[in-house]
Parts: structure tokens; sequence; C-alpha cells
């Protein structure tokens, strides 16, 4: 064998393994994102009444089975097959693609990206099931996942991630907002916005069409959370979990990958750290100790830090954490002056805070890091490339986020109220008040 076929074995080979080395990252921190599952589960147990357990884990077991098959018939294609009109995925169904064959030259198999892709969309139905507990019937928390699986966030995931008409990876990218090659199109990194703004979106709408809980805004009434400890762990499992989250979306471990990996880690330890300090303060100021609202202004610096978490700096994660926890404060507050029972404040934790972290992209984003990041506005020489600089990014994250809470507002107002006013979605009163009305414990 000659030197330079020598050496063209030896890179193929280093490339293999480079791509397989990437692989195994994406398989552990899917890993780390799917045990998130159970910090939801510990939350929402330790939040609701200890007679509604049984209920509330029963619909996590079957959220992630309906949500792998959702995503193997259709959502996957939905979300990133070959795009038409930048609207929608119109291959890939069933994951019938060369990409998911095994052979040479065709560039697979893929599977890691069904595993990876399933998880962020199991995570948007949970999210909109937290806010649902207690009253919910099962049924109806059946339709919804599937319909938040299989329509309505797989549509926002190709509009921003697959080859939509907002995604910063599609092929067609002189159609970017707003100046072509010039323009980076929508940023998020994580899924604020796609992820944690759709399943917090929907829960509001559910919430809104359920009602309140016999009991929630009764001044003579209690109603008794079942653990904080299970709260507390919950919350804990969550911030591990969350690191597959935020430092596995970025999806590469080589070359630059493994460093801005680091990064990525390190700035939303801060984030989450400046939420939840922020918290601390204001309980230490009007002495008022409530270890849920300090476990979701955590969880809320960890949402709202992901959407910009390649293109800000260190300063930039400490105020997004901090501005979270006064966002994530408002909202909760606000869902109690309009008597709307949010069971988990998925909507304050989750929307709230998922909507500021996707505009904070545009404040606190800089096209240094947006070029290292590989997004081709900021990295093209021309002189009009300079969406943060110029205020650009701002305005296309703004658009994105308004696009993506009315597309999710209206079809889970579609599918709550639709079923609502035809074949009902709240358990009878006797049922509530009885507990784990839908499930046997026998």
């Amino acid at each position: 064998m000659s030197t330079q076929a020598q050496i063209d074995a030896l890179a193929e080979g280093l490339g293999e393994v480079a791509s397989n080395a990437n692989v195994l990252w994406l398989l552990v921190i899917t890993f780390l994102m799917v045990s998130m599952q159970a910090g939801f589960a510990l939350r929402e147990v330790g939040t609701v009444q200890r007679k509604n357990t049984t209920d509330i884990l029963y619909k996590y077991l079957f959220n992630g089975a309906v949500t792998a098959i959702a995503w193997w018939i259709l959502a996957f294609g939905f979300a990133n097959g070959n795009t038409k009109g930048g609207f929608i995925g119109v291959s890939q169904y069933g994951l019938d693609s060369n990409a998911f064959k095994f052979g040479k030259g065709n560039g697979g198999p893929f599977f890691q990206l069904y595993f990876w892709d399933w998880a962020f969309a199991l995570t948007a139905v949970t999210v909109a099931g937290g806010a649902l507990g207690e009253r919910v019937k099962i049924q109806t928390a059946l339709i919804a996942s599937i319909a938040i699986a299989i329509w309505i966030y797989p549509i926002i995931a190709h509009w921003c991630w697959g080859q939509g008409w907002l995604s910063p990876f599609a092929n067609q990218q002189y159609d970017f907002l707003f100046y072509g090659k010039d323009s980076n199109n929508y940023i998020d990194c994580a899924g604020s916005g796609v992820v944690h703004t759709v399943g917090g979106v929907c829960a509001l709408v559910g919430a809104i069409a359920l009602g309140a809980r016999k009991g929630r805004f009764d001044s003579n009434t209690t109603l008794k959370k079942n653990s904080m400890p299970l709260v507390a762990v919950g919350t804990l499992v969550l911030w591990v979990g969350f690191y597959g989250y935020n430092v596995g979306s970025y999806g590469n471990i080589i070359g630059d990958g493994a460093g801005i990996s680091g990064k990525i880690a390190a700035l939303t330890t801060l984030c989450a750290a400046f939420s939840a300090c922020t918290i601390l303060a204001i309980q230490m100021i009007t002495n008022d100790f409530d270890i849920t609202v300090l476990a979701n202004g955590l969880v809320a610096g960890l949402v709202a830090v992901g959407a910009g978490v390649e293109v800000i700096e260190m300063w930039g994660a400490m105020i997004i954490g901090i501005v979270a926890a006064l966002v994530y404060v408002g909202a909760s507050k606000a869902l109690v002056h309009f008597k709307i029972d949010d069971v988990v404040d998925a909507f304050p934790v989750h929307a709230a805070a998922g909507i500021w972290g996707t505009l904070a992209v545009g404040i606190f984003g800089n096209d240094h890091n947006a070029s290292i990041a590989g997004y081709v506005g900021s990295s093209n020489p021309s002189a009009h490339s300079h969406p943060f600089r110029t205020g650009e990014q701002f305005g296309v994250q703004l658009v994105g986020i308004i696009c993506i809470v009315a597309w999710t507002a209206f079809w889970a107002a579609l599918v709550f109220f639709g079923l609502k006013f035809t074949v009902g979605i709240r358990v009878p009163d006797e049922k509530e008040e009885k507990g784990d009305a839908e499930v046997s414990e026998v």
C-alpha cells in the first residue's frame, strides 16, 4: 500500500471514530434527557394531593409510550422530512429512508436521531400535562398527548430545527429572515421556545378549559400538597437532566463542539443559580420560605438559558437567570389573580420563562459567539451580516415566538375545548372528591 493510500485509510478511520464518538455522545445525553421524566414525575406527585398520585404516575407511563409511537409513525417525518413550503416535512414517515438503513454510502443509519428527537417531543407532552392534574379524564389526557406529539409540536420543530421557514439549518438560506444569507434565522439551541413554550402554552389552554380544582381558590379550603421532599428531589433530578438537554442540544462533541459544550454546561449552571438565588433573596426579604417556589425558580432559569446558551456570555446568563425568576413569579401570581389552576406552574416555569429566554437571545447574544457556533449570518463576511449588532436577531426571535405561541394556542384550544363541548374533559365531582378517580390501585 502506498503512503498516500495509508494516509487516506487513516483519515477515513479517524472520520469513522469521530462519527461514532458523536453518536455515542448523542445517546448518552439523550439518556439524561429521558431521565428528566423521573424528575417531572417526582415534582408533580409531590405537588398534588396524596389521593391523586396514582393517576399522575399512570399518565407519565403512557405519555412516553404514545409519544414514541407517534414520533415513529408520522411526527419524525413532519419535523425532519423534506420540507413542503417551509411548513411541514413530507418524507421519512415510519423512518422510511436510506438514513435509517445500514450500508456504505448512505450516510446512515441515524436511529439515534429518532431517539434524541423523541426525548424533546416527550418533554413538550409532559410539560403540558403537568397543569391538568387531579381533575382531568384519562381519555382527555391521552388524546391531548397524542395531539401534541403528532401535530402541534413536530410542526414547530420543523419550522425551527428542520428545513422550515424559521430554521437556521434549512438549505434555503436565501429565505432567512430578514436578509437571507446575511441573517441567522431563528435561534433556539435547547428549545426554550420550541419545546418549553409549546408545552407551557398547551398547559395554560388546558387549565383554562378544565377549570380549577374543587376548593383551589376557596379561602376556607386548603389543598394539601403530598410531599415537599419529592418536589425537591424531583427538581434535583431535573437539574441533572438539563445538562443533557442544554449541553446535548448542540449535538456535536468533535472539534470546537467540545469547548462549546463545556461553555453551555457552565452557563446553564450559572443561569439556574442566579434564578434560584433571586427567589431566595425575595423569600429572605418577605420571610416567606416556600420550597416549591424556590424549586420552580431554579427550573425557570434552566429553561430560559436554553435558547441562547451558545451565543451569550456568562454575564448574560446571570441577567437571564435573574429576570427568569421575576418572570416566573409574576406569571404565577397572574394565574392566581385570574383563578387559573395550573397545578405545577407549568405555564410560568416553562412558557413564560421560555418566551423570555427566546427574546433574550436577541438581547444578550453576539455575532462572534454565533459565528463560532456556525450560524450563517453572523459567519458571513458581508458588511450587512451583523444580526445581533443591528438588532435584527431580536426581531427574528420576536416573530418566531409569536408564531410559536399562536400556532400552539390555536391547536390546543381546538383540542381541549373541542373535547370539552363534545365528550367532556373533567372527571365527575364525586370522583374528584375521592381521588385517583380513573386508575385502580388494587
